[in-house]
Protein backbone atom coordinates (compact mmCIF):
# COMPACT_ATOMS: atom_id res chain seq x y z
CA UNK A 1 0.00 0.00 0.00
CA UNK A 2 1.39 3.28 -1.24
CA UNK A 3 -0.28 5.05 2.08
CA UNK A 4 -2.60 6.69 0.37
CA UNK A 5 -4.74 3.12 -0.42
CA UNK A 6 -3.43 2.16 -3.95
CA UNK A 7 -1.72 -1.33 -4.78
CA UNK A 8 1.74 -0.91 -5.51
CA UNK A 9 2.39 -4.31 -6.93
CA UNK A 10 -0.48 -5.18 -9.15
CA UNK A 11 -0.95 -7.33 -12.42
CA UNK A 12 -0.86 -6.21 -15.55
CA UNK A 13 -4.32 -5.66 -17.14
CA UNK A 14 -4.62 -5.81 -21.02
CA UNK A 15 -6.40 -2.89 -21.40
CA UNK A 16 -5.82 0.63 -19.69
CA UNK A 17 -9.80 1.60 -19.55
CA UNK A 18 -9.86 1.52 -15.62
CA UNK A 19 -6.36 2.66 -15.12
CA UNK A 20 -7.38 5.93 -16.70
CA UNK A 21 -8.47 7.15 -13.44
CA UNK A 22 -5.31 9.24 -12.02
CA UNK A 23 -5.72 7.65 -8.79
CA UNK A 24 -5.20 3.63 -10.27
CA UNK A 25 -1.91 5.44 -11.19
CA UNK A 26 1.17 4.57 -9.16
CA UNK A 27 4.01 7.35 -8.80
CA UNK A 28 7.71 6.88 -10.53
CA UNK A 29 8.05 6.95 -6.79
CA UNK A 30 6.42 4.41 -6.41
CA UNK A 31 7.44 2.35 -9.14
CA UNK A 32 10.70 2.37 -7.93
CA UNK A 33 9.74 1.08 -5.25
CA UNK A 34 7.98 -1.47 -6.63
CA UNK A 35 10.44 -2.69 -8.89
CA UNK A 36 13.17 -3.17 -5.99
CA UNK A 37 10.36 -5.20 -4.09
CA UNK A 38 9.73 -7.39 -6.75
CA UNK A 39 13.88 -7.87 -7.48
CA UNK A 40 13.99 -8.75 -3.40
CA UNK A 41 11.19 -11.14 -3.96
CA UNK A 42 12.78 -12.96 -6.64
CA UNK A 43 16.48 -13.12 -4.99
CA UNK A 44 15.29 -14.28 -1.53
CA UNK A 45 16.63 -17.52 -0.62
CA UNK A 46 15.09 -20.37 0.54
CA UNK A 47 11.56 -19.60 -1.38
CA UNK A 48 10.05 -22.39 -2.42
CA UNK A 49 8.94 -20.54 -5.89
CA UNK A 50 10.94 -21.73 -8.47
CA UNK A 51 13.08 -19.57 -10.81
CA UNK A 52 10.71 -19.70 -13.94
CA UNK A 53 8.05 -19.07 -11.59
CA UNK A 54 9.62 -16.37 -10.04
CA UNK A 55 10.28 -15.23 -13.45
CA UNK A 56 6.46 -14.91 -14.22
CA UNK A 57 5.36 -13.57 -11.71
CA UNK A 58 8.01 -10.85 -12.02
CA UNK A 59 7.53 -10.92 -15.12
CA UNK A 60 3.91 -9.87 -15.15
CA UNK A 61 4.42 -7.37 -12.63
CA UNK A 62 6.90 -5.45 -14.35
CA UNK A 63 4.74 -5.24 -17.27
CA UNK A 64 2.26 -3.54 -15.10
CA UNK A 65 5.28 -1.07 -14.20
CA UNK A 66 5.65 -0.54 -18.25
CA UNK A 67 1.98 0.10 -18.52
CA UNK A 68 1.89 2.93 -15.69
CA UNK A 69 5.17 4.14 -17.15
CA UNK A 70 3.42 4.78 -20.43
CA UNK A 71 0.12 6.10 -19.16
CA UNK A 72 1.75 9.26 -17.29
CA UNK A 73 3.89 10.09 -20.58
CA UNK A 74 7.28 8.47 -19.20
CA UNK A 75 7.57 6.94 -22.34
CA UNK A 76 8.33 7.82 -26.23
CA UNK A 77 5.63 4.97 -26.69
CA UNK A 78 2.74 7.52 -24.91
CA UNK A 79 0.11 7.60 -27.40
CA UNK A 80 -1.98 9.30 -23.97
CA UNK A 81 -0.49 10.89 -21.23
CA UNK A 82 -2.25 11.65 -17.51
CA UNK A 83 0.98 13.16 -16.47
CA UNK A 84 -0.11 16.55 -15.70
CA UNK A 85 -2.97 14.50 -13.74
CA UNK A 86 -1.38 11.59 -12.18
CA UNK A 87 2.03 9.83 -10.78
CA UNK A 88 3.59 13.50 -10.64
CA UNK A 89 6.00 13.25 -7.72
CA UNK A 90 6.45 16.94 -7.08
CA UNK A 91 10.05 18.23 -7.34
CA UNK A 92 11.48 16.80 -10.05
CA UNK A 93 11.23 18.69 -13.47
CA UNK A 94 10.43 16.58 -16.50
CA UNK A 95 14.13 15.97 -17.63
CA UNK A 96 15.03 14.45 -13.94
CA UNK A 97 11.88 12.55 -13.94
CA UNK A 98 12.91 11.03 -17.60
CA UNK A 99 16.19 10.11 -16.49
CA UNK A 100 14.65 8.24 -13.38
CA UNK A 101 12.68 6.47 -15.85
CA UNK A 102 15.25 5.27 -18.27
CA UNK A 103 17.41 3.75 -15.18
CA UNK A 104 14.25 2.20 -14.24
CA UNK A 105 13.22 0.31 -17.47
CA UNK A 106 17.35 -0.19 -18.05
CA UNK A 107 16.76 -2.18 -14.57
CA UNK A 108 14.10 -4.26 -16.06
CA UNK A 109 16.21 -5.26 -18.56
CA UNK A 110 18.67 -6.49 -16.94
CA UNK A 111 16.88 -8.55 -14.53
CA UNK A 112 15.13 -9.94 -17.29
CA UNK A 113 18.07 -11.42 -18.68
CA UNK A 114 19.60 -12.22 -15.69
CA UNK A 115 16.24 -14.15 -14.68
CA UNK A 116 16.49 -15.78 -18.30
CA UNK A 117 19.43 -17.63 -17.57
CA UNK A 118 18.73 -19.24 -14.12
CA UNK A 119 15.52 -20.16 -15.64
CA UNK A 120 17.20 -22.01 -18.30
CA UNK A 121 19.39 -23.28 -16.04
CA UNK A 122 16.80 -24.57 -13.66
CA UNK A 123 15.29 -26.43 -17.00
CA UNK A 124 18.26 -27.99 -18.30
CA UNK A 125 19.33 -29.17 -14.53
CA UNK A 126 15.78 -30.77 -13.88
CA UNK A 127 15.57 -32.78 -16.88
CA UNK A 128 16.18 -36.60 -16.67
CA UNK A 129 16.70 -37.51 -20.17
CA UNK A 130 15.36 -36.88 -23.38
CA UNK A 131 12.48 -39.78 -23.29
CA UNK A 132 10.86 -38.70 -20.41
CA UNK A 133 7.71 -37.50 -20.82
CA UNK A 134 7.93 -35.07 -17.93
CA UNK A 135 11.51 -33.57 -19.39
CA UNK A 136 9.65 -32.70 -23.10
CA UNK A 137 6.84 -31.14 -21.41
CA UNK A 138 9.01 -29.09 -19.99
CA UNK A 139 11.27 -28.33 -22.45
CA UNK A 140 7.65 -27.41 -24.38
CA UNK A 141 6.64 -24.83 -21.29
CA UNK A 142 10.18 -22.92 -21.12
CA UNK A 143 10.03 -22.72 -24.87
CA UNK A 144 6.85 -21.33 -25.19
CA UNK A 145 7.69 -18.98 -21.85
CA UNK A 146 10.78 -17.90 -23.57
CA UNK A 147 8.48 -16.69 -26.81
CA UNK A 148 6.76 -14.81 -24.64
CA UNK A 149 9.90 -13.69 -22.50
CA UNK A 150 11.18 -12.75 -25.84
CA UNK A 151 8.46 -10.24 -27.02
CA UNK A 152 8.29 -8.53 -23.51
CA UNK A 153 11.83 -7.86 -23.87
CA UNK A 154 11.58 -7.12 -27.14
CA UNK A 155 9.05 -4.80 -26.17
CA UNK A 156 11.35 -3.33 -23.29
CA UNK A 157 13.92 -2.43 -25.33
CA UNK A 158 11.81 -0.73 -27.91
CA UNK A 159 10.54 1.49 -25.26
CA UNK A 160 14.00 2.51 -23.42
CA UNK A 161 15.53 2.88 -27.18
CA UNK A 162 12.66 5.83 -27.47
CA UNK A 163 13.34 6.93 -24.09
CA UNK A 164 16.80 7.41 -25.18
CA UNK A 165 15.89 9.02 -28.26
CA UNK A 166 13.66 11.53 -27.20
CA UNK A 167 15.83 12.31 -24.28
CA UNK A 168 18.98 12.91 -26.71
CA UNK A 169 16.30 15.34 -28.95
CA UNK A 170 15.95 16.91 -25.55
CA UNK A 171 19.32 17.87 -24.62
CA UNK A 172 19.69 18.92 -28.55
CA UNK A 173 17.03 21.42 -28.30
CA UNK A 174 18.56 22.88 -25.32
CA UNK A 175 22.24 23.21 -26.26
CA UNK A 176 22.42 26.71 -27.36
CA UNK A 177 24.80 26.87 -30.91
CA UNK A 178 27.33 28.91 -29.83
CA UNK A 179 27.19 31.44 -32.70
CA UNK A 180 30.36 32.97 -34.07
CA UNK A 181 31.70 36.65 -33.04
CA UNK A 182 31.97 39.40 -35.52
CA UNK A 183 35.96 38.74 -35.17
CA UNK A 184 35.76 35.46 -36.61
Amino acid sequence: DDGAGAVLIKRYARTVDDVFDASNVRSLDALERVCAHIYALCRRAGATTSARGKRAFAMDRLRAVRQDMIVQGLTSTSEYSLSSSCGDDGDDDASMRRQRAIVLVESMIRFALASAREAEVEATSSSTGDDDVDAKQTRYTVMSENALHDEQLGKTFGMVFGMYRDASREEDANVTPKLPSRSE
